[in-house]
C-alpha cells in the first residue's frame, strides 16, 4: 500500500514473514509422540487396574497415565515404563504400563507423553474427551472413548442446546470447584435453560455424558 512516498506495509506481508519464522521451529514442525494399541485389564480382587499402550517418538522417562476415580475429581498421575516389569511386554520395545489401585468402575484416563521438542495428549482433546475403564467381569476391563458432546451456544447466557438428549434423567451440574449445583430436567428434547446459574464455568452430566459450559453475565 502507498501513502504518499511512503510504502505502508500490507498484512499479507507481515503475516508471511511471521508464517515462515514460525514454521522454522522445531516445536512447531517436529514429530509429536504417537500412541497406538492402547489396553487394559483389571483385577477385582486386589482392585487394581493395568492400562498398557504402545508409544512411539517418546523420551522413556515422559510417559504419563492420568486418571481420576469419577468426573468430578482430581487427576493423578503415574509414570508409564518401559523396562519389562509394568505388564509392559519386553524392555525397550515402546509397550509402555502402569498400574493403579481402583475399586469402581467408571474411572476417567488420559495419557500424556512428550519428546525433547513436542508434546501430545492421548485422546488428543483429553480436557473434553477421556477414556472410560469399564469393570466387565473378573479379570477383565475395556477402555473406550467416551462421547463427545456438541452444546450450542458456548459461552452462553444460559439457552443450550445439546447433541445428545439426556431424556426423563435429566442434567447433574456441578461448579468451577466441584460443588453440586443442581439437577435440571430439558426443556425440550435435548435444550436446557440455565439462565438462572450465576456467570462462571460448569461441568454437566448425563449417564456417561459430560461437557463443560461457560455461563456468561447477563
Amino acid at each position: 500500500v502507498s501513502g504518499g512516498t511512503y510504502m505502508i506495509p500490507g498484512i499479507r506481508d507481515l503475516m508471511n514473514g511471521r508464517l515462515t519464522y514460525l514454521n522454522s521451529q522445531a516445536e512447531i514442525s517436529g514429530v509429536p509422540p504417537q500412541f497406538a494399541d492402547i489396553s487394559a485389564t483389571w483385577n477385582e480382587t486386589s482392585h487394581v487396574a493395568s492400562v498398557q499402550a504402545t508409544v512411539t517418538g517418546a523420551q522413556d522417562t515422559a510417559v504419563n497415565l492420568n486418571w481420576r476415580p469419577a468426573y468430578n475429581t482430581t487427576f493423578a498421575k503415574v509414570k508409564m515404563y518401559d523396562d519389562g516389569l509394568h505388564d509392559d511386554g519386553a524392555a525397550g520395545d515402546q509397550r509402555f504400563g502402569a498400574t493403579f489401585s481402583h475399586d469402581s468402575s467408571g474411572a476417567q484416563l488420559y495419557l500424556y507423553a512428550e519428546n525433547q521438542i513436542q508434546g501430545a495428549f492421548y485422546p488428543a482433546r483429553a480436557e473434553f474427551e477421556f477414556l472410560r475403564l469399564s469393570v466387565l467381569t473378573s479379570g477383565d476391563a475395556l477402555v473406550k472413548n467416551t462421547v463427545s458432546i456438541q452444546a450450542w451456544p458456548n459461552p452462553g447466557a444460559g439457552l443450550v442446546q445439546v447433541s445428545v438428549s439426556s431424556g426423563d434423567a435429566g442434567w447433574d451440574i456441578w461448579n468451577s470447584c466441584g460443588q453440586f449445583v443442581g439437577h435440571f430436567q430439558e426443556t425440550e428434547k435435548g435444550r436446557l435453560d440455565l439462565t438462572i446459574l450465576a456467570s462462571g464455568m460448569y461441568q454437566l452430566r448425563t449417564g456417561k455424558h459430560t461437557f463443560r459450559y461457560c455461563k456468561l453475565a447477563e
